[in-house]
């Protein structure tokens, strides 16, 4: 059961909302498991924005996964006509 929401908005430099842009979060771990229920993660979402520009994903707390040193890498991948460049957190 996810227990933690994370999210964004994209906007171009003069504040336009970005819609589309592809997002894509990763479970940096080998063969993760969630503690609680031993179920396994799934190790890739991927998601867009919507109109606004905004995307929000539901994850399983980093607590709540082995190993303990799991954890999520984001990048949001802005298309070549707004930028072209890929950030990372």
């Amino acid at each position: 059961m996810p227990t933690s929401i994370i999210s964004n908005v994209i906007t171009d430099a003069s504040g336009v909302p970005l819609a589309g842009v592809p997002i894509t979060i990763t479970l940096v771990a080998y063969g993760a498991f969630r503690v609680s229920d031993s179920s396994e993660l799934a190790p890739q979402l991927t998601v867009t924005t919507d109109t606004t520009g905004t995307w929000s994903v539901a994850l399983e707390r980093t607590s709540n996964i082995t190993p303990a040193d799991s954890f999520y890498h984001v990048d949001e991948q802005i298309p070549s006509a707004q930028g072209a460049i890929t950030e990372s957190w």
